[in-house]
Order: C-alpha cells, then sequence, then structure tokens
C-alpha cells in the first residue's frame, strides 16, 4: 500500500512538473513570438521614416535646383 501511495504521488509530482515545463515554454515561445513581431514591425517603420524622409529632401532638392536653373537662364 505504502509503495502504490508512493509511485502514485510521484507520478503526479512528474505530471505537475511536466505541465510547468510546458507552461513555461509555451510563455516563452509566446514572449519570443512577440518580440519578432516588434522587431519587424519598428524595422519596417524604421525603413518607410528613411523613404519618406529621402523622398521629402529629394524633392527640395530638385525645387531648390529647378529654381536656381530658372534664375541663371533669366
Amino acid at each position: 500500500m505504502s509503495t502504490k501511495l508512493v509511485m502514485k504521488r510521484s507520478s503526479m509530482q512528474m505530471q505537475v512538473e511536466y505541465e510547468r515545463y510546458v507552461r513555461y515554454f509555451t510563455e516563452l515561445s509566446v514572449t519570443t513570438v512577440e518580440c519578432l513581431i516588434i522587431s519587424v514591425g519598428s524595422t519596417i517603420y524604421s525603413v518607410l521614416s528613411l523613404y519618406l524622409l529621402y523622398r521629402t529632401l529629394s524633392i527640395d532638392i530638385l525645387s531648390v535646383k529647378c529654381n536656381a536653373d530658372q534664375q541663371f537662364s533669366e
């Protein structure tokens, strides 16, 4: 009887530890996925911001150049 009780307790303890590890790794993988999503999102945001900044500056530079060309041609 005592051996059965000990085996039952140890199997329940192993099941609890297994569930704890599964929960830990599930939370870890969710956290990793969240970090990856945030990293990819911030990278896309940075690239778009730099592209829009480049477009804005190139338009300003082109308009200044066109104005300078018009002034020299007059």
